[in-house]
């Protein structure tokens, strides 16, 4: 325990030593694009030799030689590319459990870079995804471009909660609403603490109930150690049921696996699944 806990300290002196304090300035190295070589050093860095961070289904030097472009920041907000991809998959076929019929409509409210919109673009969901700083907002035009999605998703600069209530109150409805809001340096990979629905910005407490306005299934993409009384909690004020589902990724420490909490509108109460991923999953 003591080793993943140091282990997770010298992530988050690595990610505070890169972006500094972003409490303090939230856009510290969300303009700044990552390179080839810092690629394969932060790999070095954060897991060892030959270690790199998986984007758009390749290392991530590999992706910016393929032309995506990743931020600083993005390097260490955006998902695995395996969880992003399960999570897409399963959205998917609970949908079709439930007739749906394709296209599904997706608000993805944090841009970012893509690597989610990318993701569900990939399962043929039709993603409208809004982000607000324009060089990320470039990055994720980019990104889907790249990756031969662009003509299959909607894109706009714009403040992406803002967009999201304004769509609720003039009763635009989506099928679903992902969420990965940022978390600014507040939450340092660390087990021993529970990440707090506070830990984002804004806190998803708030989020999980704009969102549910605008679509009856919300996701959004946690650390595994979400505080689940702080959620049952949330739920209970919130009226919605949630399931949690924690992705393992083999071969990956926990403290770097992520959670996917998917809210229900209408019911409460906690469901868990524990999901085991390899290290490669095929479309």
């Amino acid at each position: 325990m003591e080793a993943k806990i140091n282990h997770a300290v010298a992530n988050a002196t690595l990610r505070d030593s890169i972006l500094g304090d972003e409490s303090q300035d939230e856009d510290n190295g969300r303009n700044i694009l990552l390179t080839e070589e810092e690629a394969i050093h932060f790999g070095e860095l954060k897991g060892g030799p030959d270690f790199q961070r998986i984007f758009f289904g390749m290392k991530a030097s590999d992706a910016i030689k393929q032309g995506y472009q990743i931020t600083k920041k993005g390097y260490f907000e955006s998902p695995g590319s395996i969880p992003a991809l399960h999570t897409a998959k399963f959205l998917k076929e609970l949908f079709e459990s439930l007739g749906r019929q394709e296209p599904i409509r997706l608000l993805d409210v944090f841009g970012g870079i893509g690597h989610s919109a990318w993701a569900f673009l990939r399962y043929n969901f039709s993603v409208h995804s809004y982000e607000r700083n324009p060089f990320t907002y470039s990055c994720l035009i980019n990104n889907l471009d790249v990756a031969g999605l662009i003509g299959n998703s909607v894109i706009q600069l714009s403040n992406g909660v803002a967009t999201m209530n304004e769509l609720a109150s003039l009763g635009n409805k989506f099928d679903a609403v992902y969420l990965d809001p940022p978390w600014n340096g507040k939450y340092k990979y660390d087990h021993s603490i529970p990440f707090k629905l506070t830990d984002t910005t804004p806190p998803l407490s708030l989020l999980f109930r704009d969102a549910l306005k605008t679509a009856d299934i919300v996701i959004a993409k946690v650390p595994q150690n979400i505080d689940l009384q702080e959620l049952l909690g949330e739920s209970t004020i919130g009226k919605f049921r949630v399931l949690v589902q924690y992705q393992n990724v083999e071969g990956r420490r926990p403290e770097f696996c992520q959670a996917s909490v998917y809210a229900f509108a209408n019911g409460s109460g906690i469901d868990t699944q524990v999901v085991s991923l390899p290290s490669r999953l095929d479309l």
